[in-house]
């Protein structure tokens, strides 16, 4: 999701300008947020506070939702973080896509390197802080709520794929024997292998915490 978004994102900078861009993102991403977190979100969480105080008392409803619960965000948090993103980008030189674009169309000439490559970027980005904080540790601060130890790790995907989008990406990644020019049937049966393996993880690696044979950060880990 955040690399898909990064793709279109250097192109648009280099066409509107940066503030005309942020302006843009801003009604795209920042007004929608704003709506979700003042009016749906409030709406989705109401038949819990009914089953759970068995009124529909809502001046008291807004008060613990304001007060108490501090404006949760709910399923959209991506939204905000997504919008910051574009604003860290729009201040980042474009020397820095430039090249980046360049390693990375260099490195899809090879699919295994650029796979490696990548696994490496993502596991730095995840790994050392998902051990320093936790796993699903979340920030806590209300409607701009997010997972720490997944911040970097969704940020490389965001620049990563501001840096794609700075090339001709689509016959970088699409043509000949490039990464992703492959059949349907490859992607389907890598699919069900990967999905296989995650269940078998799944069902398998908690008798091994229990048993005192994994280490439970590690076991998530390996799981994510």
């Amino acid at each position: 999701m955040f690399f898909i978004s990064g793709i279109f994102v250097y192109r648009g900078i280099i066409k509107k300008g940066g503030q005309i861009f942020l302006q843009d993102r801003f009604k795209i991403l920042g007004i929608p947020f704003i709506i979700v977190v003042v009016i749906i979100i409030p709406v989705a969480y109401l038949p819990s506070f009914y089953l759970t105080n068995h009124s529909f008392n809502i001046p008291f409803f807004i008060s613990d939702y304001i007060f108490n619960q501090q404006f949760p965000v709910g399923p959209p948090w991506f939204i905000w973080l997504l919008l910051l993103f574009n604003v860290v980008a729009v201040f980042i030189p474009s020397k820095f896509y430039v090249s980046g674009s360049n390693i990375i169309n260099e490195l899809a000439k090879n699919p295994l390197k650029i796979f490696i490559v990548f696994f490496v970027v993502v596991s730095l980005a995840f790994i050392p802080i998902s051990l320093s904080v936790g796993q699903y540790k979340w920030t806590g601060l209300g409607s701009f709520d997010f997972q720490v130890n997944r911040v970097f790790l969704y940020f490389s995907f965001f620049l990563t794929g501001t840096c794609i989008g700075n090339s001709d990406w689509e016959n970088h990644f699409f043509t000949n024997n490039r990464f992703l020019n492959k059949p349907w049937q490859f992607w389907l049966t890598l699919c069900l292998f990967l999905y296989l393996l995650v269940e078998l993880f799944t069902y398998t690696v908690w008798d091994v915490v229990r048993a005192g044979e994994l280490g439970v950060n590690s076991a998530w880990l390996i799981f994510t």
